[in-house]
């Protein structure tokens, strides 16, 4: 079956004679479609433009969350596009084989002229037009296996865009966690900077009364120099990841906009056995590895038939007349069986039959490969879940080791129990370990979107069956 998200995609893009009436009707179930793909349901968003979308700042510009960046993405994404004019073409092609099994209506029309006619002769200038229509009756079942082998080369441009549709769809979410994560480390880096400040303010005072030598106060400037290049580096990776989601989105490379929401935990419960039987069932590049078989015993039947004869039935009336005006013109009407056999090729058409038969074993073999391929990936796709689902669970406990191991480190210093080093190590195992459990947060979602493309459905939709289950 067909997504909604294709469907839609076709229907508005690639379709340019579909009527306002039936985009919209496509377009009130797409919403529901990505809404629950993202989890969350935020219809006025999505059906509106995204020149209309909320702001906070002209200058920031638009406010975009998750679904309003899908939304764009695959609504304007040049390879998505693309691809939706391999689906027209392949859809037109389809249609033009079936068209090769109706009769054929030709007309002919020809004039002559007898150069050395006697003078005088009625003879000398003819005219002549003929009407025919041609059925074929039977061509081995040439014409109506091309005809399959186009239906399935349409069927299998329809699997690749919903592939790509899929594709996508993870390269966007991918995107966004990087961006999130980018902003969240920004925040990180700020805050980091100004302990590294607070710091400092507390070396110098403390130099200042005689406490402390001068070096505490000099390794607090050079730490916050540190600091302040972290900071930079963090900024620019969200340009860089902004830069990303507008590339997906088609819009202009460093066209601002504001990201609204936060990383969030997303727990995992899932059966490998489950997704396994769900990849081999969802997979539309397996599918369509399946498809190649049926198309080359297809190829084989065509190359069969070519051995028998051919029979074509054509009805044709032709009218001969002296002038142009075709006065005193008298039609004849013919009906003609035609069978055309060819006998013998030297042994040609049988090894071509065996070219196409070891073809088609190679079509079924590439098929159990990707079968195998696809479990293969599936499987390191569940491990990587699991691994980095406990190490977000490991790192979400030391946050707050590391902010007590900091703030005691700092009450020792001001009591002259501790040296700087002391806090400054502290200070940097906080801000290691908040970055760590960010990075293994991002990974621990990126690595469920690439779980969801291994399986071919995203876990919003496998909680919905199990629920109707």
């Amino acid at each position: 079956m067909i997504s909604h998200r294709i469907v839609f995609f076709l229907a508005v893009f690639c379709i340019p004679a579909t009527s306002d009436a039936v985009i919209l009707d496509f377009m009130e179930s797409i919403t529901d479609a990505v809404a629950n793909f993202s989890g969350t349901k935020n219809t006025e968003k999505f059906n509106s433009s995204p020149s209309s979308m909320i702001t906070n700042r002209e200058e920031k510009g638009p406010v975009l969350n998750l679904d309003d960046c899908l939304a764009l993405a695959l609504r304007d994404n040049l390879n998505l596009k693309s691809q939706g004019q391999q689906v027209i073409s392949s859809e037109a092609m389809a249609s033009a084989s079936m068209r090769d099994l109706l009769p054929g209506v030709s007309v002919s029309s020809q004039r002559s002229d007898i150069i050395n006619a006697p003078a005088g002769s009625s003879l000398a200038e003819t005219y002549s037009t003929t009407l025919s229509v041609t059925q074929p009756i039977y061509h081995g079942g040439a014409l109506l296996n091309t005809w399959k082998k186009s239906e399935i080369a349409r069927d299998q441009a329809i699997m690749d865009a919903e592939r790509q549709v899929q594709t996508l769809t993870k390269n966007v979410k991918d995107s966004w966690i990087d961006l999130l994560k980018a902003i969240r480390q920004t925040k990180e880096a700020e805050e980091s900077l100004e302990r590294l400040k607070e710091h400092a303010r507390f070396a110098k005072a403390f130099f200042d009364e005689g406490k402390y030598w001068a070096n505490d106060v000099l390794q607090a400037q050079v730490k916050i120099a540190q600091g302040e290049q972290a900071l930079i580096e963090a900024e620019n990776s969200v340009a860089l990841a902004k830069s990303t989601l507008n590339v997906l989105m088609h819009r202009p490379l460093i066209a601002p906009f504001e990201a609204a929401g936060d990383l969030e935990f997303k727990s995992f419960a899932g059966n490998l056995d489950i997704f396994f039987n769900k990849a081999l069932k969802n997979r539309k590049d397996l599918e369509k590895a399946r498809l190649n078989v049926a198309s080359s015993r297809l190829s084989e039947q065509t190359k069969k038939g070519s051995m028998f004869p051919q029979l074509d039935l054509t009805g044709s009336t032709a009218w001969n007349a002296q002038d142009i005006s075709y006065n005193h013109s008298h039609p004849t009407t013919t009906v003609l069986m035609t069978a055309t056999w060819d006998v013998w090729k030297w042994g040609k058409t049988m090894k071509e039959q065996q070219s196409l038969e070891a073809a088609t074993e190679k079509s079924s073999l590439d098929a159990q490969a990707l079968e195998e391929a696809v479990l293969s990936e599936v499987r390191k796709a569940y491990l990587e879940v699991k691994g980095a689902e406990r190490k977000v669970g490991v790192l979400a406990q030391s946050i707050d080791q590391a902010k007590e191991n900091f703030r005691v480190n700092q009450i020792r210093y001001q009591e002259k129990l501790s040296t700087a080093n002391d806090v400054l190590t502290a200070m940097d195992l906080l801000t290691t370990t908040k970055n760590s459990h960010t990075d293994a947060l991002s990974s621990y979602l990126k690595a469920l979107g690439a779980l969801e493309l291994a399986v071919g459905i995203d876990m919003g939709e496998l909680e919905h069956e199990k629920n109707n289950e």
